[in-house]
């Protein structure tokens, strides 16, 4: 099935499905809340589907870790699709097709060189070679991401610390896929938003003192992170990009994985001057350079997944709104509160001179309106996965 014109990711229609559209809106938790606002075309929508309600597919669509979809998450970039048992014709149930006969039938979601017809471009992906394990799961790893973003594979992870109270509790939260920018967004890409007259030329509110810091329209910055952005400007960036904000949720486990790790790069070290990791106030703001530095100076302080400049250089917008600590019953595509007068900074900036400032678990309350030399952003868009095919 083709998708609608104007589609950025591709559709998968399952067969169990009698329509399909753009995706155009975000996952939803258990609550049924959106996780911010998105784009056309870049997050996910229900569909309805011949043999369940409406609000039933749409939550198996939104999430396919949730029970009930023949399809389902893992953490590892794979997808499952082995039930364990078929309705016949005449309503008889008996056992599904076993993988390994070389054939994806039955309700395979794949079998060795048979993918079923799908393609890493039917995934999102832009191009590469899909693979098909040996337990009937597509594998993403030969799959190439947008340029300049990062895949992160559906499935739980360790979310939380005990390092300060708003970072509790600690929990396992669990994940639709997503893709996130590998850096933060750069001061030439927000002036081709500007220049296209879908941004707003950025302001500080505050430390109005570092204003000659503001990196859009400075030359020699092009390649360092747009800063001296608000909320509502970073928001409207990645709209106009046909992306969204990432939740604090998928900030996070692009951060630290799902092992829970203290830092991006692990548990240690922590950030130190000379800068190894990090581009932080350690010793002296900026490593010295008094300012940001252009995007992926720092390799080496990649997460797992390869998003860079996630701790450091400047402190990041999330969509959630703040709260003092999580709530813990919201374990799956968590959005936060539905209303606030503060939002969250993530990751630490480069005047930050202490190390808890750069954990992958640390959150800042900030008031709505507060721009200034030490914040900016990256964006996130969604991964379809399929149901039953």
């Amino acid at each position: 099935m083709e998708p609608a014109a104007g589609c950025r990711i591709a559709i998968l229609a399952a067969v169990t499905l009698s329509s399909s559209a753009c995706f155009t809106d975000p996952p939803a938790n258990d609550d049924g809340d959106s996780a911010g606002s998105t784009s056309e075309g870049t997050s996910m929508s229900s569909a309805s589907a011949t043999s369940t309600t409406e609000s039933e597919t749409a939550s198996s669509t939104l999430d396919p870790t949730l029970e009930g979809t023949s399809t389902s998450g893992t953490t590892d970039g794979t997808l499952t699709g082995s039930p364990t048992s078929t309705t016949s014709a005449g309503g008889s149930t008996g056992p599904a097709a076993f993988c390994g006969n070389g054939v994806a039938d039955g309700n395979d979601a794949c079998d060795m060189a048979d993918l079923g017809g799908h393609t890493c471009d039917s995934f999102g992906f832009v191009s590469g070679n899909l693979g098909c394990n040996p337990d009937c799961r597509f594998d993403f790893m030969g799959c190439e991401a947008p340029a300049g973003m990062v895949f992160v594979p559906p499935g739980p992870f360790t979310m939380g610390s005990e390092d300060h109270p708003d970072e509790l509790p600690i929990r396992e939260v669990v994940l639709s896929p997503f893709f996130i920018d590998v850096h933060e967004v750069s001061a030439a890409e927000y002036q081709a938003c500007m220049d296209a007259s879908g941004c707003q030329a950025p302001a500080s509110t505050a430390n109005m003192q570092f204003d000659d810091q503001c990196n859009v329209g400075l030359d020699g910055r092009e390649d360092h992170p747009a800063n001296c952005v608000g909320f509502d400007a970073a928001a409207a960036y990645c709209i106009w990009a046909e992306k969204r904000l990432p939740t604090e949720a998928e900030w996070e486990k692009a951060a630290r994985g799902i092992e829970g790790i203290r830092y991006p790069w692990g548990d240690g070290p922590a950030p130190t001057s000379p800068c190894l990791h990090a581009h932080n106030g350690v010793g002296n703001p900026g490593c010295g350079m008094d300012s940001t530095a252009a995007g992926g100076t720092y390799p080496a302080g990649a997460s797992p997944y390869g998003a860079e400049d996630m701790a450091g250089n400047v402190w990041e917008w999330v969509s959630d709104y703040y709260a003092g600590t999580y709530d813990g019953a919201a374990l799956r595509n968590p959005t936060g509160p539905p209303g606030g007068d503060q939002r969250v900074l993530r990751g630490g900036g480069w005047y930050q001179d202490a190390a808890g400032e750069f954990t992958a678990s640390r959150r800042h309350a900030t008031p709505l309106d507060l721009s200034d030399a030490f914040i900016g952003f990256r964006c996130v868009f969604p991964a379809p996965m399929p149901m039953s095919i």
